[in-house]
């Protein structure tokens, strides 16, 4: 009988083949040794491959195989594997280092029952036998779909004839860009090599005599070192008109150029937040170029009047600040388009970057034909640039009357999209429609532009506020998804990458920490991303390098409130909260607001300073927080009756935002209506009922299961308690010491007490300082009434462990008041 299609199926595929060097010689010196070094390296091998979304196949003794779908992904795992191996071997003795050779090839190949065969396969394992020690090999069918991909050099080491293939194989050897090429090795091992290296330092020394006379000479033929990536980064333009309310138009030109140059293939841009810090700050050019990691930078100013506008641009060597091209545009409005376009050709040609297909297509595309739609669309982003709700309103309207002037300008309603995301998201704005809205503006925006990176972003930020405003868990997969199409689209997307490190953070801080390195390798001032990071950091039990990276953006931007709040989460998380008071009090000042109010607030009462327990809702700033002022402080003087009052006459207005259910839940459960609590926590969050337990979900879950278990649904409870003891014990929660709370009220809704109290220590002793249930500041009870406890309550360990916890707050207040300091 033949085989169906699914067991004997052909694709094209990447396919990396690995082996050990020297093995054989390896193992007569030291059998258990070098079976120990080869385990080692396969479990590398196989996280890594994973890591690259690849697949392990066929490996047999020290032969090591794998495919994966994207040509760019394999070479990078193999740039991980061997980077990785080389790490290993540093604390080896030279003649026990075990090093790899890798061969990669994109072809066709049969799948049968798992395992890979044909012309595709036995081209790496050939290419690979042919691989430097510690060098990677790949075809030139592999070299032809990475080599504008990736941050790499590539040698051309000729046509290599294979066994049982008929042509030559094109083949090429990878070289790291910052690395030298694999000359070095190869003169170790050359029979004459003492000759030669005198030879070769003969030439290095007149090389250098050669080009110190032609830098006496003040040459400047070659503007870009041979052998450097060209760089540059795009400083703000100056706005030379009289008028201030130019310069959003001006910021956004700016962005603008910078978003044509980052498109060029082979041409390294600074990130906007980075050229964007040294606004105003007359900053050297050498030092800006190396704080950003370029050897260029393109400056420039814009004189607005009426119609006519002139622009000028000057491209600067950074390492000597010499001007190597400088222009002046003197244009009408309408030919702003084409200024765009002329800059960044010159840009590239003085940089010697040949410009190819793609990019001559890049510099071509405009986003609308309309001058006035697109000048209004630059005010718009400059303005959203600079954040906060009253340039965010501005933004929104300016990007509707672009899209009222042009309603096909695709670029026009992402960025309308993006300002509801950030209406929404920093400053609960637009809560009843702007979802919808975003909604509409994003699907517009990828039916005018399907190819449209920028699109995609705002389409994932779209669900991830979805996912963290309603629980969607299918909305953190569509997330997911549109930042990786974002990325693949536009590698240079440092946003992307940064929202994208935010969402998988979660699921797998390793990826994340990845796509913030990438992120900050293209945008590295961007603070944002670098307090993620230092979330990341902290997750790990890495707090010192967390609070170095917090510091960091501190020093550099110290009028960012949210670098100071991160801050203040970071010290109430690890168990100083006199330290997170200062924290959220120098934010306080800086924005004040009411979720600073409220910080404020509850930390002073969990420390014991009732006298700087000062609220003040600040009415109409957050019209949900506003409402629900008055009813945290009832519930923190244990008057429950009188707060859920107050929850429940908002109820049907915020029921969909995930703080202000769970806090009315909880409250239900205070004053014995567990019915009314499991409606609104399903109302909000139906998929508790099955989905899976996550970060997001996981308080929500625990008030569930409670008011499940108040109301006799003992069996439900003890499902969904059984669902979120694997998820602790699973372990992304567990990193998080806050967590070990959680495992406790899981263990007494149990009635395992001797875990429970057990869980208690550990979430102490991880830095569990609150005397609210909760992992953050907002759970509107005290602990000693949480409902979760209600079956240990009787146990004097749990007045215990309060005591314990009201005593080092006692202890931590006492010392600030020594060192005189307040939280006012």
């Amino acid at each position: 009988m033949g085989r169906s299609v699914a067991e004997h199926a052909r694709k094209v595929a990447a396919i990396l083949a690995a082996d050990v060097v020297d093995y054989s010689r390896l193992m007569g010196a030291d059998e258990p040794a070098t079976l120990d070094a080869l385990k080692i390296r396969r479990a590398l091998f196989e996280r890594l491959v994973t890591d690259f979304d690849g697949r392990e196949f066929g490996s047999v003794g020290d032969s090591l195989m794998a495919q994966f779908p994207s040509a760019v992904n394999a070479v990078r795992c193999a740039q991980a594997i061997q980077a990785a191996v080389a790490q290993e071997n540093g604390s080896l003795a030279p003649e026990r280092r075990m090093q790899l050779r890798i061969g990669i090839n994109l072809g066709d190949v049969i799948e049968e029952d798992g395992a890979l065969f044909g012309d595709g396969v036995n081209v790496a394992a050939r290419l690979q036998s042919l691989a430097e020690p510690g060098g990677i090999l790949i075809s030139g069918a592999v070299h032809e779909q990475v080599r504008k991909k990736l941050a790499a050099t590539f040698r051309f080491v000729g046509a290599k004839h294979v066994k049982n293939i008929a042509d030559p194989v094109p083949a090429y050897e990878v070289q790291d860009s910052e690395q030298p090429a694999s000359f070095f090795r190869r003169l170790a091992r050359h029979p004459r090599r003492w000759h030669l290296l005198v030879a070769v330092v003969t030439v290095v020394a007149l090389s250098l005599i050669a080009d110190a006379f032609w830098y006496w000479r003040g040459s400047v033929e070659s503007p870009v070192n041979e052998g450097a990536q060209p760089s540059v980064a795009v400083l703000p333009f100056v706005n030379m008109s009289s008028e201030p309310g130019n310069e959003p138009f001006v910021d956004g030109l700016s962005e603008e150029v910078l978003n044509v140059l980052a498109g060029i293939d082979g041409l390294k841009v600074a990130g906007r937040t980075s050229s964007f810090y040294f606004k105003g700050k007359n900053e050297k050019a050498a030092v800006i170029a190396e704080t950003l990691g370029v050897n260029h930078l393109l400056e420039g100013s814009v004189r607005w009047a009426g119609s006519k506008v002139r622009i000028t641009a000057q491209l600067i060597k950074a390492s000597d600040g010499f001007h190597l091209w400088s222009r002046t545009f003197d244009r009408d409005t309408q030919d702003i388009f084409a200024v765009q376009e002329e800059i960044a050709r010159a840009v590239a040609d003085e940089l010697r970057v040949e410009l190819l297909p793609t990019d001559e297509a890049h510099l071509a595309k405009r986003g609308t034909s309309n001058a006035e739609a697109h000048r209004l669309y630059l005010v718009a982003r400059g303005r959203m640039r600079e954040r906060g709700l009253p340039n965010l309103r501005a933004a929104k309207a300016l990007f509707e009357n672009a899209i009222g002037l042009d309603p096909s300008y695709a670029s026009a309603y992402s960025g309308l999209a993006d300002t509801y995301f950030l209406l929404i998201n920093n400053h609960l704005q637009e809560l009843d429609t702007g979802e919808q809205a975003a909604e509409r503006a994003v699907a517009r925006a990828l039916e005018l532009d399907p190819g449209s990176s920028e699109a995609y972003t705002s389409r994932a930020n779209v669900a991830t506020i979805r996912y963290f405003r309603h629980g969607e868990a299918r909305a953190l997969d569509r997330a997911i998804a549109d930042y990786r199409r974002a990325i693949e689209l536009d590698p240079t997307n440092a946003q992307a990458q940064h929202w994208y490190a935010v969402i998988i953070e979660e699921q797998d801080p390793d990826a994340a920490m990845r796509a913030l390195e990438r992120a900050l390798a293209l945008d590295p001032l961007m603070r944002q991303a670098q307090l993620t990071l230092a979330n990341v950091y902290f997750d790990r039990g890495q707090y010192a390098k967390a609070r170095e990276r917090i510091q960091e953006v501190i020093d550099r931007y110290p009028d960012f409130a949210g670098a100071y709040r991160t801050a203040g989460d970071l010290e109430y998380r690890s168990g100083h909260l006199a330290e997170a008071r200062a924290r959220y009090a120098a934010a306080y000042e800086l924005e004040p607001d009411t979720f600073g109010a409220a910080s404020l607030y509850i930390i002073n009462v969990e420390l014991g300073d009732r006298a700087a327990a000062k609220w003040e809702p600040q009415t109409g700033a957050v019209a949900m927080f506003d409402l629900a002022a008055d009813a945290v402080r009832l519930s923190l003087d244990r008057q429950y009756p009188h707060a859920v009052q107050i929850f429940r006459s908002g109820l049907d207005r915020f029921i969909g935002d995930p703080w202000y259910s769970l806090m009315a839940s909880h409250l239900e459960l205070l004053v014995g209506q567990p019915q009314r609590s499991t409606a609104i926590l399903l109302g909000r969050s139906p998929e508790l009922a099955g989905e899976p337990i996550s970060i997001n979900n996981c308080d929500a879950a625990i008030a569930l299961a409670t008011a499940l278990r108040q109301s006799g649904r003992a069996r439900e409870a003890d499902q969904l308690l059984r669902r979120l003891a694997d998820w602790l014990d699973g372990d992304l929660a567990a990193r998080r010491p806050q967590r070990w709370v959680a495992r406790a009220e899981v263990h007494a809704l149990l009635n395992e007490r001797d875990a429970a109290f057990a869980a208690l220590d550990r979430a102490f002793d991880a830095g569990h300082r609150s005397i609210l249930s909760s992992a953050y500041i907002g759970i509107p009870y005290p602990g000693d009434d949480n409902p979760a406890f209600a079956s240990v309550r009787d146990d004097p360990r749990l007045a215990a462990w309060y005591a314990r916890i009201r005593a080092d707050n006692a202890r931590q207040l006492a010392a600030s008041r020594g060192q005189g300091s307040t939280g006012d």
